[in-house]
C-alpha cells in the first residue's frame, strides 16, 4: 500500500490515507482524510456498538411479532405457499436489488455532502436483504420511497457519517422510528411505553 500524509492526500481529493504508523491502539490501517480516524478502529467501534444495540433491537422485534402475531404468520405463511414462485422470481430480485442500492448510494451521498458528513462508501457496501433485518417484514423495490417496507439505508451509529462498517440496509420503518436517536434514548422510549401501556 502506497505510503502517503494525510495533507497530500487531502491536496489530492482522496478520502483515505496510509502512512504506515500504528495508531494509538496499535493498528496499522488505512485512516479517514476527514478525522484522521483509524479504519480498524471504526470498525471494531462499530461492532462495538452493534453488539450493544442488539438487545434492544431483539426485544423491539419481539414486541412486533407479539403484538402483530396474524400479519406475521399471513406472511410467513404467504412465503411459503409462494416458495416456488420466489425461486423463479429471483433474478428479477436480484436486478431490482442492484439498480436500488445505487439509487440508496446516490441519495446518501448528496445528503452527506449537503450535511457535511463523512462519507467513503462504495456500491459494494451496500447489501439489501429480503426481508427487514429488525422487523422480519419483506423489503419492496417501491416507487414510493417513503413505504414502511422500502429499503432504507441506516447509520448503525447516528454519531458518524456514512462510512465503511456504519451503515446497513433495513426498512424504512425501522429507520423511521430509529432516526437519530442514541441507545439510550431507545432505551428510555421502550421504559416509558412499557410505563404507559402497563398502567392504561
Amino acid at each position: 500500500m502506497e505510503i502517503i500524509t494525510r495533507s497530500q492526500a487531502k491536496s489530492q481529493g482522496l478520502t483515505r490515507y496510509f502512512t504506515g504508523v500504528p495508531c494509538k491502539h496499535g493498528h496499522i490501517s488505512e485512516k479517514l482524510v476527514s478525522s484522521a480516524t483509524c479504519l480498524e478502529c471504526i470498525k471494531l467501534d462499530s461492532a462495538k456498538r452493534r453488539k450493544e444495540k442488539w438487545p434492544v433491537v431483539h426485544e423491539t422485534y419481539k414486541r412486533y411479532t407479539k403484538n402483530n402475531k396474524i400479519r406475521v404468520n399471513h406472511i410467513a405463511r404467504k412465503c411459503y405457499m409462494n416458495k416456488d414462485k420466489n425461486v423463479r422470481t429471483t433474478t428479477q430480485f436480484e436486478r431490482r436489488q442492484a439498480n436500488y442500492a445505487n439509487y440508496l448510494l446516490s441519495r446518501v451521498k448528496g445528503r452527506a455532502k449537503h450535511n457535511n458528513m463523512e462519507f467513503d462508501i462504495t456500491i459494494d457496501d451496500i447489501t439489501i436483504p429480503e426481508v427487514c433485518p429488525i422487523f422480519g417484514i419483506p423489503l419492496s423495490f417501491n416507487k414510493n420511497h417513503n413505504r414502511d417496507n422500502t429499503p432504507s439505508l441506516d447509520r448503525v451509529d447516528n454519531s458518524k457519517g456514512y462510512i465503511k462498517g456504519n451503515v446497513q440496509v433495513i426498512s424504512m420503518r425501522a429507520n423511521r422510528l430509529k432516526s437519530d436517536a442514541t441507545l439510550s434514548e431507545l432505551r428510555a422510549l421502550i421504559n416509558y411505553m412499557e410505563q404507559y401501556i402497563h398502567e392504561s
